[in-house]
């Protein structure tokens, strides 16, 4: 008898990720953050440059999701509010300075760090494998950016260094962006689960332009707390 229940409670947690339903989460990822550069012949200087000084940093977002079924089959349609911050940094560089003095910094390095509210839609599929129920997604996000900041820090010859902010150079007001994830979904209760995933965001239009186009690029893990309504 209680291997027939469990048998009868693995099917039933199998139907209803199987089933639709109408899903609520609460989500917080952490990234590799960087940035991809486009450039014209007469501008590969400044891209090569910059490859070779600047780096990822490590990256989060947060917030809720919503899971829509689409009829009665294994697909939805996934959408969220969520909060990012994004950016890179800049490696220590010499200062030059027209006339060195005493007391002047020798080196500077930077960090660049955008903060955005994320508005993503998925379309978003759901499939067994024996017990394992994973689910494979790809969509867009619209990116509003809020605020920036550039932290630069000075270093000087006695070993001291300081470090000073300012609002620094925007990225473009909203950006839109493609996603793409894969994951694996956990029964937690009998209307809930938690998933994780690999994900993928790549912007499609850049956040910056000028000498060098700026594409922002974030590759991570996903965590979330899913329930049923």
């Amino acid at each position: 008898m209680l291997l027939m229940a469990s048998a009868y409670g693995q099917e039933e947690d199998q139907k209803r990720f199987r089933r639709p339903n109408k899903f609520i989460g609460v989500t917080f990822s952490v990234a590799r953050s960087y940035r991809i550069l486009s450039s014209e012949p007469s501008t590969d200087f400044i891209k090569s440059d910059r490859d070779a000084k600047e780096t990822p940093i490590l990256s989060y977002s947060g917030g809720i999701r919503r899971q829509f079924p689409l009829g009665k089959k294994s697909f939805s349609i996934e959408a969220g509010l969520l909060y990012a911050l994004r950016g890179y940094d800049r490696g220590k560089e010499v200062a030059l300075w027209p006339h060195p003095t005493a007391g002047l910094p020798t080196h500077f390095s930077y960090k660049y760090r955008f903060h955005y509210v994320d508005v993503p839609i998925a379309l978003r599929w759901s499939f067994n494998i024996g017990n394992v129920t994973l689910y494979t997604s790809g969509g867009t996000s619209v990116n509003v950016a809020l605020a920036s900041k550039t932290y630069q820090t000075a270093y000087y010859l006695d070993g001291s260094s300081s470090t000073n902010s300012n609002n620094g150079l925007a990225p473009s007001g909203i950006n839109i962006a493609g996603t793409f994830s894969l994951g694996w979904a956990i029964p937690f209760t009998r209307r809930s689960d938690l998933r994780i995933d690999a994900f993928y965001h790549n912007s499609i239009i850049p956040i910056a332009t000028g000498t060098v186009r700026e594409y922002s690029s974030t590759f991570g893990i996903n965590l979330g707390y899913y329930f049923a309504r």
